[in-house]
């Protein structure tokens, strides 16, 4: 049996940073697995890389719900959170479902791949959908921005 992630903490003026560590499960499910063997090829637009497991989309899932737990208890209502690239993309769903309602903010640090290319994604259309608790979506250029709105549109987002 895996150890519990062990949390960190540590102030630095009006700044707390907080680390966890993963279980090696965790740690192989979702991030060397569904994050870095699906995830990453896809979005790179090299699907002949990509591999789909479906205990690792569960382990992706269920990462990011965790960690949604264990910030909830860290913030103040006013705070602002900002979460960075692919590695946690249902995470402001996984907040949402918690209760949490600060703005949540989201930048993908790599390319967002044409709609038809997404597509092969098993539950691509769920894992868009759950975007839709961000409150901001940033990419890094114009065309990953129109492949987003186009993967939305094709999931039945309404981003108005």
């Amino acid at each position: 049996m895996s150890a519990s992630p062990r949390v960190q903490s540590e102030t630095v003026g009006n700044i707390t940073y907080v680390t966890l560590g993963l279980t090696k499960r965790d740690y192989d499910q979702y991030y060397r697995g569904f994050s870095n063997a699906t995830l990453w090829p896809i979005f790179h637009y090299r699907i002949d890389l990509a591999r789909y497991n479906r205990e690792e989309y569960d382990g992706y899932r269920r990462v990011n719900a965790m960690l949604a737990e264990k910030l909830k208890p860290l913030l103040e209502p006013d705070d602002i959170i900002w979460i960075h690239d692919y590695h946690l993309i249902p995470f402001a769903e996984a907040c949402r479902q918690l209760g949490i309602r600060n703005r949540i903010g989201f930048f993908l640090h790599i390319p967002f791949p044409p709609a038809d290319v997404l597509e092969i994604l098993p539950g691509w259309n769920s894992l868009i959908r759950g975007m839709s608790a961000y409150d901001v979506i940033g990419t890094q250029t114009s065309y990953d921005a129109a492949h987003l709105n186009e993967a939305m549109a094709r999931a039945g987002v309404d981003r108005q």
